[in-house]
């Protein structure tokens, strides 16, 4: 069986269809940021560096390990009137952060340092 003009026109204008697709989600639509709509702010308690994540590409656990220092310091914060502030449910979070806790206060959960320079939250690759 031979193959028609207007088949290999169509099998052709597929591929390159696809693999254009393939090249927009990866550069563009993948982004290398956070998707702010559904994103999550976490405070290293320890130093104050704030990084943006987004969760459902993230696989996240509270506390996190820090991008920087390897250790166990982010915790989540909200904004809530004009306040950072990690939510009621995750303060029991920031009792197993590993370090001094400088940037949040403990009991209350509000952060004491000003919340700056979101970074995007990129978990190093295991070696």
């Amino acid at each position: 069986m031979e193959v028609k003009a207007w088949q290999k026109f169509v099998i052709v204008g597929g591929l390159v269809v696809g693999v254009g697709l393939i090249a927009w989600n990866t550069l563009f639509a993948g982004g290398n940021g956070a998707n702010l709509n559904n994103s999550l702010v976490l405070l290293d308690v320890t130093t104050g560096k704030a990084y943006r994540a987004d969760p459902s590409r993230d696989s996240l656990m509270f506390p996190d390990r820090c991008p920087e220092t390897g250790k166990f310091t982010l915790v989540p914060v909200i904004e809530q009137d004009g306040k950072w502030r990690v939510p009621e449910r995750r303060l029991g979070s920031i009792a197993q952060c590993e370090g001094e806790i400088k940037a949040v206060d403990a009991k209350s959960g509000e952060v004491t340092v000003e919340v700056r320079d979101i970074r995007t939250f990129r978990r190093k690759a295991a070696l």
